[in-house]
């Protein structure tokens, strides 16, 4: 410090030793905290803030050094409310903001302090607001005045005091625990006014705000993050929408926020007047592939995505605008003639907005350039009822999108309907009113040139309906069961009498398949084996029935894929050995063992299974093994059940430590196996309560 700023401070009365910290000095904290001080001492000055004017540096040492001679809480916040109170005086009039950015940085490098115990020197970061998202906060403070003076300034035209908002707010969320996040979530909810500043550098500081914001529970936030994010695209701010969007996207805890986010990226990136959004578009699918387990492909995102991101490029691909006095309004539908140049743009603008995604969601011709009828193939189901449905369009416009896609496409009117059908039924359900659905048709019946008929579609397309509404049975049941009683009418006529059971009977088969084709394969896969492991559970408690069960249990392991059978095998076997004694059981095993053994026998996870049922005396069924075990290695098998009791559960340990007593009685093994096995075997030692060696 320098020595004119040293004495102006000693004659404030208020240093009281010399200066040995840093070249600053070491003040009597007695004296600044006492009520004396600040209204006798401090009234002495020209003004109130005077003294930080001549030593904006005082404040950052005085706020440490609270930690650092006291270590002690109420001090620090002791000192806070005189400093707050000198920083509102100072806001009061017009060249306060410097001040009050000094007193909020200060603010913030004091609370990462008094967390981390660590002096922060000069433009440094703490370790904890260094994380991109913290959560577990440990400090207890009130800091409502500190709020109180951050809510005040938080639109400030001063860069300098925007910049120290971030700061500080940031340090709060990243060191402070709230008991109750109400107040916190008013001043939270301010800041988001932060997201559209004009300037960049204090848009980048918010963002590490923003981000620890949006990874805490909130009780209304999610819903004013989302209106905020509407407002920077209704005013132009093309950059700041972008940045939190990704933000969003890439980060939120609210899984519905995140997924809107996700969407609105990617509908940006197939704007023609949006092409800073494509990278983020490609980065973000490329993350939310690499995320998924089990890994999935771009092109099977999409199919997981594409009812709500069809829902929306729909909207976008007919969105034009044109006066009212030249638009004449028929139910949902607008008639009005649309210049040529008008036509082909938004033509132009939708073939673009096709090869876009194609591109994004990786569907690609074997010649490397986008396979936009692919895409289309798998899009339209959800596109064209979108389309049909939208509120307000001009016909004109559906015509011509609607057009490009046959085009693509290479189909009839015709044939794009029916396919679409069974998705048009559902959503004309959701959407209720017969007034819809009677224009929907009108407009189906003009496009088609009387080709689908409303009772035409019904019956060209009876398997796809049925399954569709079945699906969609719980949104409204009694429309529902109305459309299956007129399919049952189309396919049986009106003698024979209509119950659901009965219809869906006629079918099971078709919606069975029509289901699983609509499934993804790596989705349906991990599901049945979760749905496997808690079947079984429940066909142990059938054990006990004996025989009886042993039926249930046969169709349970031909059900199983050949992965799910090769992890379950050793828990299926331990389970099933009460029903060995019935000759009906023995199917099981004959099933396992030669039925799927071709399948099977590459899998490593079989091989280890099958040496250690070998001779097993837990359970008798060489018959069903290879004669090949019989000649394995010792450090083989002894591989194998030390790998088994490493990941097994008790049932299955109990079945591995009976063959590791068989196979060592009597053998001599070397001390590698040997530690390997006592690893194991200690590994397993909690679950194995009911052994006996």
């Amino acid at each position: 410090m320098p020595p004119w700023s040293t004495l102006f401070v000693n004659n404030a009365g208020i240093l009281d030793r010399k200066p040995n910290l840093s070249g600053g000095c070491e003040l009597d904290l007695n004296l600044l905290l006492s009520p004396y001080c600040h209204r006798k001492q401090f009234a002495s000055l020209h003004s109130p803030y005077l003294l930080f004017c001549v030593v904006p540096s005082f404040l950052l040492i005085a706020l440490h050094l609270v930690y650092a001679v006291y270590t002690n809480v109420y001090a620090f916040s002791h000192l806070l409310d005189r400093i707050l109170f000198i920083a509102e005086s100072a806001i009061r009039r017009n060249d306060g903001a410097e001040i009050c950015a000094v007193v909020l940085k200060a603010m913030a490098s004091s609370l990462c302090t008094l967390d981390t115990k660590t002096m922060l020197a000069d433009g440094e970061v703490c370790s904890i607001c260094s994380q991109k998202v913290v959560t577990t906060q440990k400090m207890h403070l009130d800091l409502s005045k500190l709020f109180r003076l951050f809510e005040s300034v938080i639109g400030h035209e001063d860069k300098e005091l925007r910049l120290a908002c971030c700061a500080v707010l940031q340090s709060a969320l990243k060191h402070m625990s709230f008991p109750s996040k109400d107040a916190l979530e008013g001043t939270v909810q301010k800041s988001l006014a932060l997201m559209g500043d004009l300037d960049e550098d204090v848009r980048e500081d918010y963002e590490w705000c923003f981000i620890q914001i949006i990874n805490m529970p909130w009780n209304k936030l999610y819903g004013d993050i989302s209106e905020k994010l509407s407002d920077l695209e209704a005013d132009g701010k093309q950059s700041a929408q972008l940045q939190y969007t990704l933000a969003c996207a890439q980060n939120a805890l609210d899984a519905e926020l995140a997924n809107n986010c996700f969407v609105k990226i990617v509908l940006l990136a197939v704007r023609p007047d949006y092409l800073e959004a494509i990278p983020s578009a490609r980065k973000l699918i490329s993350s939310e592939v690499m995320k998924s387990d089990p890994r999935i492909r771009p092109k099977q995102l999409f199919l997981r995505q594409k009812q709500h991101i069809c829902k929306y490029l729909a909207k976008s691909l007919v969105n034009i605008s044109f006066d009212d006095e030249n638009m004449q309004r028929h139910g949902y539908f607008i008639a009005t003639h649309l210049d040529d140049g008008i036509v082909k743009r938004l033509v132009d603008d939708a073939e673009e907005a096709f090869i876009r995604m194609a591109e994004l969601f990786g569907y690609v011709c074997d010649d490397g350039a986008p396979h936009v009828e692919g895409w289309l193939r798998d899009a339209s189901q959800d596109l064209v009822p979108h389309l049909l449905l939208i509120r307000d369009t001009p016909l004109e416009a559906m015509r011509a999108v609607l057009n490009k896609i046959l085009e693509i496409r290479r189909l009839r009117p015709s044939a794009l309907i029916v396919e679409c059908y069974p998705s048009l039924l559902v959503r004309l359900i959701c959407k209720g009113g017969s007034d819809v659905m009677r224009r929907t048709f009108e407009f189906i019946d003009s496009f088609t040139q009387g080709e689908c008929t409303r009772m035409y579609l019904m019956k060209t397309t009876v398997y796809d309906c049925t399954v569709i509404l079945l699906q969609h049975l719980s949104l409204n049941e009694e429309r529902c069961l109305e459309y299956f009683r007129q399919l049952h009418r189309l396919t049986n006529g009106d003698d024979v009498v209509f119950t659901l059971t009965a219809f869906v009977k006629q079918r099971v088969k078709g919606t069975h398949s029509a289901v699983s084709g609509h499934l993804d394969g790596a989705y349906l896969d991990n599901e049945v084996i979760k749905t496997a492991t808690k079947m079984l559970a429940v066909l142990r408690v059938l054990t006990h029935l004996g025989e009886l069960s042993i039926a249930p249990w046969r169709t349970f392991v031909e059900t199983l894929s050949d992965e799910a059978l090769s992890g379950l095998l050793p828990q299926i076997l331990v389970s099933i050995a009460p029903l060995l004694k019935f000759d009906s059981a023995r199917s099981i095993l004959s099933f396992i063992f030669k039925t799927k053994r071709l399948q099977l026998s590459s899998n490593l996870e079989f091989e280890r299974t099958s040496l250690m049922l070998w001779n097993n005396p837990r359970v008798q069924i060489n018959e069903f093994l290879s004669p090949e075990h019989e000649h394995a290695p010792l450090p083989k098998v002894l591989g194998a059940c030390a790998s088994l009791l490493k990941e097994s559960n008790e049932e299955v340990s109990e079945l591995v430590l009976h063959k590791v007593i068989n196979v060592l009685d009597g053998s001599i093994w070397d001390d590698d196996n040997c530690f390997d096995n006592i690893a194991a075997q200690l590994v397993c030692l909690p679950f194995a309560i009911s052994l006996f060696c």
